[in-house]
């Protein structure tokens, strides 16, 4: 089991106490990637060649849904 303390310092660090885009656009607050193009959003500064993209979610229950 993962301590409860270690998943928020994580969300804080990750989403940068939950202002970033993704955290704010996506309830992305751990920094998920996703592979399949249309899965969340293109980072800004993703390398040239790369297809990543940072995971979108629908709400918060899912993007915390274990």
């Amino acid at each position: 089991m993962i301590p409860p303390e270690l998943v928020l310092i994580q969300a804080a660090n990750e989403s940068g106490w939950g202002t970033s885009r993704f955290a704010r656009k996506g309830y992305n607050f751990f920094g998920l990637w996703c592979f399949k193009q249309g899965c969340g959003f293109v980072p800004k500064r993703r390398n040239e060649g790369t297809v990543h993209e940072v995971a979108k979610f629908k709400n918060l229950s899912h993007a915390v849904k274990t």
